[in-house]
């Protein structure tokens, strides 16, 4: 060894720390290889042992590592070469150590004289364990000419045992599928990202833009690396399992092991060849085929198969080994992909109840056999639109072939290939489908796929590699890298246009889109329409939409003169259009009074709208506005409910069929799915809903207050969603028509909800097995279903407490509202006090712009609101700034200065001056103040109001109801119909303020709370009215004392609590961290300072989402305490909770 040792110094002699870290690699290599001879001599087993340089790494260390180790042909460790005196301490830290760490936890670290191993410690983190330094590079010329300089026996026996304990490491067993599966994973993620540093390679480029072409214009290459990647790996595992031979797979042959029935995984396997010319790459690909060629298959496959049982009370659901292997690998993988697709395994126990379902909707509703008539019929088709890993349709060649002859089985089978389909976007879980289901089929029917004499060609699954949202109607080229993908591609344009009876699947759904830009019109158009302007007839739109046409006076034949400067010109005068929608869209009644509608267009001088110089339809004008309207657009674009719209519309246009599948259960009750809901009524005669809740965000439990489970691992709600349409929607619309014409409106209107779809409904609450065994014990004939029958304005599909529909919403009580002012800049409009508006105002008037972004620390102009239209706004009235000087309620008994005028986009974005100009100049003023949804977070967003609000006084979106208007003269706010109500249900005549202390006790009643939580999470809240008119005055007396009460008007406080008291000398009254002690009632504002007598109700009172006195602390923070204010603030809640209690004792039912 000392001669080995010896030699090796000696060819290093002349290294320089300026030489590359390549020059003197020979000489390395030549250590390592007698290195590793020396050591078998004393151990036979390092026989097997091969060292490989690979000499392609780049300067940044991407790519295959300087020396692969491999046993048997496993990996059993890597060499990582450096430059002469490298600072390997470092370098072991680096992404590329942690990379080659990942695959292999045996790392051999060298800069020629130091050579440390490093392995991964017990926090997974790169760590140097053992090492060996020969000498140092200023003593190595020296050394090699005159070894006896140092003990060479020494270092070569230091030496020695490091490298013995480098080679003895065994390479990574792999037993279980869990570590095949992880294994695999390692080796793919670092495949993708090499893929991405060769995206310029002319191969790999031409086979990305044959994927763009097909799949998804905007396909982003990280996002094909990531599915190639992925492919090229279970393709190799797809060649083990049909590898019968004892020939071993190989870069080169592993194309011919692949079935000829997956043509098109088959034609990606073949890039394999053309990779291997890239060495980064190459050494990966053959990692993977080592190790699936060294797996024992049929333990593994054993060892799916015990995964993938598990006790269920008793029995067994059956999880297919196949899915398990990739749900394994896409957690070592990257765990988020699922989340950002939506990829999560359906449990079977799902799937065949919804597959069940639908066999007996054929049967029931269509006169078939069940899914068994699809081996004789060509009507009856089925489409997966999400397959996944195939779970459905496997599911659905079972039912199909189960229910029939079992004497030809093969014969039965070729009808269904041409009848059932599948649509992926992913190219691993498409391998999967592929695989498993062809597996499936072999080993459970005995049928293989075969060779067609007839058309020449293998049989295969009709699933394609398609992104299902994605639609190119135009010819596709043929692809010069890749035809089997363009000829997969049109099959899968042509299955898109045809008629399909029966759609089902699992849909991706994860908040955001990962479909940007696709399907998104479809959505809008269809589902974005408030269900008030859809009901509307044909007649009534186009009527409307003549009207447009006529006030437009838009330029003739604008189609020839797009851009013209006339057309131009009339654009610019017609924008106001789109802005002028929101207000038509708060009216509600525009069903039941068309002529309102048109009444509207003048007042607003509504002139039209022009888009590409076509004028747009009715429905897509407001579509385009009213999407945008809602507090959050971006879930009406959810993938799953872009693949809902296609489903629907592809039965929508047929005439008829089923749609089966589970999703996301939020478009069955959120405010912003109420125009999909209403469209999904309109176009099917059938919905059933089975809820299956679990929404652990929500903190979902059963109806006995028990944990609800989710049948998946995910946080989101699910529900099973049949939907089935016997006739045609052209039916159904002429129904109502003719029925219209011999009806009142109201009599319409409730004739109209009758030929919208019946909702069956079933709620299905408890702990995950129990879901799952009544999903196995039922289907969709034994459920007890409640019958539904959902109408305006939210066309629920869930069932609510019947006396909602009787009571009055708060919105239809008053007549004009709206919400509270918009500042964009709240520390700029908002002031404590007077005096500081004034100063702030003084300088707006007398410094210039620049000053005062610096003065006033004013961020960058943003679209609602720029420092210089504030300028303006204040200036222009300098002379008399006192008469728009206003208090504002900013948070709940928390009042700021502000400079108000009536102009929107000046000192503040928007004023809403329409609804606060009833409150201006003295007029004597209270309104009502909440919000839609105000019950999501448990209705504490209720409070009153004597003068201007901000936007998020009680929560985002706070609204106002004023008690009176201020027009020509003081009118009360109410609206007629409800005054006429109740006139005639008390048979007096109440005060307006009378009838406002009612509806204020009401929305205090802890019953009320929890009697109409359900209603009041999708809107207004809507008020129930006692029948005896002493009970009305009873709670009205109430209700008007809790107005005086939280309008700080109440002089009547027990005076002894909330006291300020101290301890210590400290006389600081600024007010630091607030701190309640609730034994001692003790609310401490610094560390001296506190507030004696608060009981914990009064401190955990809460307002808009916020305990009130700790927003209120929090939000005065560093400033003195106004110690007369908070005091009288804890008095007011501590007899609101007294008050509250008297309106709970009342009987409100």
């Amino acid at each position: 060894m000392q001669e080995i040792l010896k030699t090796y110094l000696q060819a290093i002699q002349d290294i320089k720390d300026s030489d590359k870290e390549h020059t003197y690699r020979t000489a390395l290599e030549n250590l390592l290889n007698a290195l590793k001879e020396c050591l078998t001599l004393q151990n036979k087993a390092l026989q097997s042992i091969h060292i490989k340089h690979e000499p392609n790494n780049d300067k940044e260390g991407r790519g295959a590592p300087d020396f692969l180790i491999t046993k048997d042909s496993l990996t059993l460790g890597y060499i990582e070469n450096k430059r002469v005196n490298a600072d390997l301490d470092s370098i072991s830290q680096s992404p590329q150590i942690e990379k080659y760490l990942r695959l292999s936890d045996n790392l051999m670290l060298t800069d020629y004289l130091r050579f440390c191993l490093v392995r991964k410690n017990d926090k997974g983190n790169a760590e140097i364990v053992r090492e060996c330094r020969i000498c140092e590079l200023s003593q190595l010329k020296a050394l090699g000419k005159n070894p006896k300089l140092f003990n060479l026996e020494t270092k070569a026996k230091e030496l020695t045992e490091l490298f013995t304990l480098f080679f003895s490491q065994s390479p990574s067993p792999i037993i279980t599928a869990k570590e095949f599966a992880n294994a695999l994973a390692q080796r793919t993620r670092i495949l993708k990202d090499e893929m991405i540093e060769k995206q310029s390679n002319a191969h790999i480029q031409g086979l990305f833009n044959a994927f763009k072409e097909s799949l998804y214009k905007e396909l982003e290459f990280i996002a094909f690396a990531d599915s190639f990647a992925q492919t090229l790996t279970y393709s190799l595992f797809l060649a083990r399992l049909n590898n019968n031979t004892n020939e071993t797979i190989t870069l080169d042959n592993a194309y011919n092991f692949i079935p000829k029935s997956f043509a098109l995984i088959q034609a990606m396997s073949e890039y394999l060849n053309k990779l291997k010319k890239l060495d980064s790459i190459k050494w990966l690909i053959e990692e993977i085929i080592a190790i699936i060629n060294h797996i024992d298959i049929t333990a593994i496959i054993h060892d799916l198969n015990k995964l993938s049982q598990k006790d269920l009370l008793g029995e067994y659901i059956y999880k297919d080994p196949y899915l398990h292997l990739y749900e394994d690998f896409l957690k070592e993988y990257d765990e988020s992909l699922r989340e950002v697709r939506g990829v999560y395994y359906t449990p079977a126990p799902v799937v065949k109840f919804i597959i069940d379902s639908i066999d007996l909707t054929l049967q029931k509703d269509f006169n078939k056999q069940g899914l068994q008539s699809a081996i004789t019929d060509d009507n009856i088709t089925l489409l997966d639109f999400a397959t996944g890993t195939g779970t459905f349709l496997l599911e659905a060649f079972r039912k199909a072939l189960e229910s029939s002859d079992k004497s030809t089985p093969s014969f039965m089978l070729k009808p269904l290939l041409k009848r059932f389909y599948g649509f992926e976007f992913l190219t691993a879980p498409y391998t999967i489908a592929h695989l498993k289901i062809s597996q499936v089929l072999k080993e459970e029917f005995g049928i293989e796929l075969q060779y067609n004499d007839e058309t020449k060609e293998y049989e295969s699954l009709n699933i394609m590699l398609t992104n299902t949202l994605y639609f190119n109607n135009a010819t596709q080229k043929p692809l010069p890298f890749f035809a089997e993908l363009t000829k997969e591609f049109e099959k899968a344009q042509e299955i898109k246009g045809k008629d399909i009876l029966i759609i089902t699947g699992n849909p991706p759904y994860s908040g955001a889109s990962a479909n940007k830009g696709l399907y998104e019109d479809e959505v809008r158009i269809a589902y974005g329409l408030e269900p008030s302007l859809a009901e509307l007839s044909a007649t009534q739109r186009d009527k409307i939409e003549a009207y447009f046409k006529a006030k437009a006076k838009m330029p003739q034949d604008s189609t020839q003169q797009s851009d013209s400067q006339a057309l131009k010109e009339w654009r610019k005068d017609n924008a106001c259009v789109l802005s002028t929608f929101a207000e038509i869209l708060k009216y509600r009644k525009l069903k039941d009074n068309p002529h309102k509608f048109e009444q509207l267009l003048e007042t607003h001088n509504i002139t039209g709208i022009v888009e590409n110089g076509n004028l747009k339809t009715l429905q897509e004008l407001i579509v385009k506005h009213n999407i945008h309207n809602e507090k959050n657009p971006k879930w009406l674009l959810d993938d799953y409910v872009k693949f809902i719209r296609f489903a629907e519309s592809k039965i929508e246009k047929q005439g008829g069929g089923i749609f089966a599948f589970i999703s996301n259960n939020s478009f069955l009750d959120n405010p912003t799915f109420r125009g999909m809901r209403y469209h999904l009524l309109r176009t099917f005669d059938k919905i059933y809903i089975l809820d299956l809740h679990g929404n652990t965000r929500k903190k979902e439990t059963t109806p006995s207050g028990n944990k609800d489970d989710n049948v998946f691992d995910i946080m989101q709600g699910v529900s099973i969603n049949i939907f089935v349409k016997t006739k045609s929607l052209r039916d159904k619309v002429e129904a109502i028509h003719k029925q219209a014409k011999a009806m009142d409106c109201h009599e319409t209107k409730a004739h109209h909800n009758d030929n919208l779809a019946t909702i069956y409904h079933y709620d299905l609450y408890g702990k995950r097995r129990d879901k799952y065994h009544f999903l196995k014990s039922n289907n969709i004939d034994s459920i007890a279903w409640e019958t539904l029958k959902p109408h305006s304005p939210f066309y629920l599909f869930i069932p609510l407490n019947a006396k909602t529909d009787k009571e009055w919403s708060i919105k239809d009580i008053f007549k004009a509202s709206g919400v509270g002012i918009c500042s964009k800049r709240d520390k700029i409009v908002f002031h404590n006090s007077k005096e500081s508006l004034k100063s702030m105002l003084h300088d707006f008037i007398t410094k210039a712009k620049d000053e005062l972004y610096k003065i006033h620390n004013i961020g960058e102009d943003s679209g609602g609101w720029k420092l210089e239209w504030a300028i303006d706004e204040i200036r222009k009235n300098k002379d008399n700034l006192d008469e728009f000087i206003q208090l504002c309620h900013y948070r709940p008994f928390d009042h700021r200065w502000t400079y108000y005028t009536n102009k929107n986009c000046g000192f503040m974005a928007r004023p809403v001056y329409e609804v606060f100009r009833h409150f201006l100049h003295d007029f004597d003023n209270i309104g009502l103040v909440c919000y839609r949804n105000c019950g999501v977070n448990g209705l504490d967003n209720i409070f009153i109001a004597n003068g201007l609000i901000d936007l998020h006084l009680v929560g985002s979106g706070s609204n106002i109801f004023p008690l009176y208007t201020k027009d020509s003269s003081r009118n009360e706010n109410l609206s007629p119909e409800f005054r006429n109500f109740i006139d005639k249900h008390y048979k007096e005549h109440f005060s307006p303020e009378q009838i406002l202390g009612y509806i204020y006790a009401v929305l205090f009643h802890k019953d009320y709370r929890e009697k109409y939580l359900d209603f009041l999470k999708i809107d207004f809240p809507k008020i129930p009215f006692v029948e005896s008119k002493e009970k009305f005055l009873e709670f009205s007396e109430l209700g008007s004392s809790l107005i005086s009460l939280h309008l700080l008007q109440d002089n009547a406080l027990d005076s002894h609590i909330g006291r300020l008291q101290k301890i210590g000398k400290d006389e600081s009254r600024v007010i630091e961290k607030p701190n309640y002690n609730a034994e001692s009632k003790r609310l401490f504002i610094n560390k001296s300072l506190y507030f004696d007598k608060v009981d914990s109700g009064v401190w955990e009172y809460k307002i808009g989402g916020y305990q009130v006195l700790d927003k209120y602390l929090k939000s005065h923070k560093g400033e003195e305490i106004d110690f007369i204010h908070f005091q009288k603030i804890i008095q007011t809640l501590h007899k609101s909770l007294e008050l509250e209690s008297k309106i709970t004792a009342i009987e409100i039912a």
